[in-house]
């Protein structure tokens, strides 16, 4: 059983990072990057025909983008720019909008690695689960792929971001395990010399056991 729901959750992770390449080399979300960097390039202060087009671009692409994130199961998608490492739009999480991958607060976080790492491949990255000091600690995961104009240059980043809760989602089911039983993933770090859950358990624990979890 274990082995089939680990075989499942790759597949799964392989179906959502081509789920977000998709996304990101669409001509929709090259025309919504244009018009966003547009649009922050005069650090929001745009003339009126500007505003507009930044307006309609972020009401045209919203349904669209909120079903994506439905779909994926991510708890935000974010879209940074190339050059300056500006996040020009974030679903959820609307205060980071007009913050710089540069700036003390990022210092550090996986969001940045992941910027970086897409910046100087020009290719798709994943970051596993990490404490994002950002988010209070909280153990997140970055999906990201670039966003490459008609001449072939990268404009932008999507970056999708998940929570323990994706994981678990594909954990919960008990079927074949009996009235206790319950599955689980376990990361064995080479370095640390130490067991650490990559998921969360329900049955023991008492609500410690979470991702990211030390068992020694």
């Amino acid at each position: 059983v274990q082995t089939l729901r680990s075989a499942h959750l790759e597949s799964v992770f392989k179906e959502r990072f081509e789920d977000l390449k998709r996304l990101a080399k669409s001509n929709q979300m090259l025309t919504m990057s244009r018009n966003l960097i547009r649009y922050h390039d005069h650090d929001g202060i745009a003339g009126e025909f500007i505003s507009k087009v930044y307006k309609s671009t972020i009401e045209e692409n919203l349904p669209h983008l909120k079903r994506f994130a439905g779909d994926f199961g991510c708890a935000d998608l974010i879209i940074i720019g190339r050059d300056w490492g500006r996040i020009l739009f974030a679903l959820n999480n609307k205060e980071i909008i007009g913050q710089r991958m540069n700036q003390a607060a990022w210092a550090g976080t996986r969001l940045v690695q992941t910027y970086k790492t897409v910046l100087t491949t020009d290719r798709g990255a994943v970051m596993d689960f990490h404490p994002f000091e950002p988010d209070r600690g909280r153990e997140t995961a970055f999906f990201a792929e670039p966003v490459i104009d008609s001449d072939g240059r990268m404009i932008a980043i999507m970056v999708a971001k998940l929570t323990p809760e994706f994981i678990d989602k594909f954990m919960e089911s008990r079927k074949g395990l009996g009235q206790t039983g319950e599955s689980y993933l376990l990361q064995y770090d080479l370095f640390e010399k130490k067991y650490e859950l990559r998921s969360t358990m329900k049955t023991m624990g008492d609500g410690a056991y979470v991702l990211g979890f030390s068992l020694g």
